[in-house]
């Protein structure tokens, strides 16, 4: 009985440690977001990273892996025109500031929002 109480004790040990490990990586992954990351994955109404914070001459690139999309900028400074999945998208931030962007096809459609920012620093 109490091998089994050592066996259980021991998977239950390698499963708390498995998901601290996890957790570490979710974080360290999260901190990238705004650590020199100039992607944005779109897949399925959703942006990952929703936030990205580059450096002024950064180019950013917006990669569809998911339904038909778009990427347009709230004050017009770029627009990616229509992006069918497995196409991308690039834009060179050579102005310092805060660009909000959204699809604007999900508008159109009645879908959900799909909207993010880009900070660009010195």
């Amino acid at each position: 009985m109490s091998r089994i109480f050592r066996i259980s004790g021991a998977f239950v040990l390698l499963s708390l440690v498995s998901f601290n490990s996890a957790s570490a990586e979710s974080r360290k992954a999260r901190m990238n977001h705004f650590a020199g990351q100039t992607a944005v994955v779109m897949i399925n109404g959703s942006l990952d990273p929703p936030l990205l914070k580059v450096k002024q001459g950064t180019t950013v690139e917006w990669i569809n892996n998911g339904e038909t999309r778009t990427v347009a900028a709230s004050d017009a400074s770029f627009s990616s025109g229509v992006l069918k999945p497995g196409k991308s998208f690039q834009h060179t931030f050579r102005k310092r500031g805060r660009f909000s962007y959204r699809c604007r096809l999900a508008e159109g459609n009645g879908g959900s929002e799909i909207a993010g920012t880009i900070f660009v620093t010195r």
